[in-house]
């Protein structure tokens, strides 16, 4: 599993000012509709070795990832493309 993060304040003519990207194990906690990122590896040093919990549910054809850091509420949608699986 791999995630990568960018942030750009809704300017479209500035860089990005922020980015992180993980990749490692997951598991699913159905009952709490939550997944668990079990990070290897991380852009941010921090990171690594923790447990990135998120919540998780399924809209149409949606999964919809949310999590709050820093009093933030973040959200995260991934689209199911016809025909896939």
């Amino acid at each position: 599993m791999s995630v990568h993060l960018s942030a750009d304040k809704g300017e479209h003519d500035e860089s990005i000012l922020e980015y992180t990207g993980y990749f490692g194990h997951y598991s699913v906690d159905e009952i709490r509709s939550v997944v668990i990122h079990k990070v290897s590896r991380s852009s941010v040093p921090d990171l690594i070795g923790t447990r990135q919990e998120r919540g998780f549910r399924f809209d149409r054809n949606f999964l919809i990832l949310s999590t709050e850091i820093d009093g933030a509420r973040m959200k995260l949608i991934w689209k199911r493309e016809i025909g896939s699986r």
